[in-house]
C-alpha cells in the first residue's frame, strides 16, 4: 500500500466512525447517515482496491477506471443540481404563499399586529390618548409614535 492509501483510508474510517457515533447518540440511523456511511465505505474500497474500479469500467465499455468515476460524478452532479433547483423553487413558492397569507391576515385586522396591541396595552392612559389623537391625523402623530419608541425602543 502507498502512503496516500493509508492516509485516505484512515480519514474515511474516521468519517465512518463519526457517522456511527452520531447514530448511536441519536439511537437511530437516518437515511442520509446511511448514505454517507455507504459513501465512506465505497470510497475506502475503491482506494484500497483500484483494480475493482478498472474491472467495472471495462465491463461497461469504458477503458479506464478513472473515466468511470468521472462519469459517475458528472451524472451525480447533474442530478443533485436539478434536485436542489427544484427544492429551491418549492421553498420559494412556500415562502411566497406564507407572506401572502400573512399580508392578507394583517390587512383583515386593519393593519394592526398582535405586537401593536401589546404595545398599546403597555402605554399609560395619557400616552394612549396621545397616540389615538395622533392616529386621527391631528398633528399629534409624531409625539405618540415617539413615546412608543422611547418606552419600548422600537415600534
Amino acid at each position: 500500500m502507498k502512503l496516500f492509501q493509508y492516509i485516505a483510508v484512515a480519514t474515511l474510517l474516521a468519517a465512518l466512525l463519526s457517522e456511527a457515533a452520531r447514530a448511536v447518540r441519536r439511537r437511530r440511523v437516518s437515511t442520509m447517515g446511511l448514505i454517507r456511511g455507504l459513501t465512506w465505505i465505497t470510497a475506502a474500497v475503491t482506494i484500497l482496491f483500484p483494480e475493482l474500479v478498472q474491472a467495472a469500467a471495462l465491463r461497461v465499455g469504458i477503458h479506464r477506471g478513472t473515466d468511470l468515476i468521472l462519469y459517475v460524478f458528472i451524472l451525480l452532479f447533474i442530478f443533485t443540481s436539478f434536485y436542489f433547483y427544484a427544492r429551491h423553487r418549492q421553498i420559494q413558492r412556500q415562502v411566497t404563499e406564507l407572506i401572502r397569507s400573512h399580508a392578507i391576515e394583517h390587512a383583515r385586522r386593519g393593519g394592526r399586529t398582535a405586537r401593536d396591541n401589546v404595545l398599546e396595552e403597555q402605554l399609560t392612559g395619557n400616552e394612549r390618548a396621545a397616540l389615538r389623537f395622533g392616529e386621527q391625523g391631528s398633528g399629534g402623530e409624531r409625539s405618540g409614535s415617539n413615546r412608543i419608541i422611547r418606552r419600548t425602543g422600537s415600534f
